[in-house]
């Protein structure tokens, strides 16, 4: 997770903000469901 994170900080574009933004909700995602149940 810190890797993918650390990729999109040194992409420094919107590309890489996006990346980062879709990253971070695919790894939370699944947590939140388990909370959930």
């Amino acid at each position: 997770m810190d890797v993918i994170i650390s990729v999109g900080y040194r992409v420094k574009s919107k590309r890489g903000t996006q990346f980062r933004i879709w990253a971070i909700f695919i790894i939370i995602q699944p947590s939140l469901h388990q909370i959930n149940v």
